[in-house]
């Protein structure tokens, strides 16, 4: 049996059948977003902790609802899923917690083409190695490969910043 791995560590660890989502239909996990994230999670393995609240009798999921659904999947297709790491953040309620969510949540960033065809160049990467990988909303990686030309919808905006925990100060997602 092939198992996930972890590739990042955290003080706190959770079975994946204990975490509870809590964004309800917030977001939508595409067919195609969720075969890239089985892909990068094959590949890469877990490499960013959960974002967890613990209001005493449940963990409830803060960040990393595509993740665990795409967990799920994976240990349904006979994968090990081990104990994943998990982040504790502190709210004083579940309206707290919530809001603290929608900030998780929130983009405040957007990849831009030149920025993500820039990078991937300096760090010699070739798009068709990550294309089943990576999601990058609006841009077509087609283009950064030279197969396509540039679209009304292919953002021009700051580089993507890291997500934090508000509690650790952990990069997140």
């Amino acid at each position: 049996m092939s198992e996930i791995k972890i590739n990042c560590s955290s003080g706190h660890v959770a079975d994946i059948s204990d975490l509870r989502e809590s964004q309800g239909d917030l977001a939508v996990l595409t067919a195609a977003a969720r075969d890239k994230l089985k892909a990068a999670l094959i590949e890469h393995g877990i490499c960013a902790p959960f974002a967890v609240w613990w209001d005493g009798e449940t963990k409830n999921l803060l960040d990393g609802h595509a993740r665990l659904r795409v967990l799920k999947d994976l240990r349904g297709d006979g994968y090990s899923i081990p104990f994943v790491p998990v982040s504790y953040v502190s709210a004083v309620n579940r309206e707290q917690a919530m809001r603290i969510l929608l900030s998780l949540r929130s983009d405040f960033h957007v990849t831009s083409v030149d920025g993500l065809n820039g990078f991937l160049q300096s760090m010699d990467i070739d798009v068709g190695s990550i294309e089943d990988t990576v999601n990058f909303h609006g841009i077509d990686l087609n283009f950064l490969d030279g197969e396509d030309t540039p679209g009304t919808d292919q953002p021009e905006a700051l580089p993507k910043l890291p997500k934090k925990c508000p509690e650790c100060g952990c990069i997140i997602g």
